[in-house]
């Protein structure tokens, strides 16, 4: 399988980012390049996905802890223990 590389294609340090400008830059790549000269990406692995989401996951559920834990500090609740969270 091949994936083209953004930073090669210069999507990613466009302004403005628009599905139809970015899909038209990819059309003209494809149309313009040889198969054997596209850039390859590497792909994860499944576990790689599966780590990704978990992290993300966990990261999410201490943002939102830390947030309500500010928000009621902000109405003068005591600090929860830090064994809590």
């Amino acid at each position: 399988m091949r994936c083209l590389n953004s930073f090669r294609t210069g999507i990613e340090v466009s302004i403005k980012k628009t599905s139809k400008k970015d899909s038209i830059v990819l059309a003209r790549m494809l149309r313009n390049t040889p198969v054997d000269e596209l850039p390859l990406v590497r792909m994860p692995a499944m576990g790689e996905k599966i780590n990704r989401s978990i992290y993300s996951s966990h990261e999410a559920s201490v943002a939102s802890v830390l947030e309500k834990s500010n928000r009621l500090q902000d109405y003068g609740c005591p600090e929860p223990d830090s064994n809590m969270t």
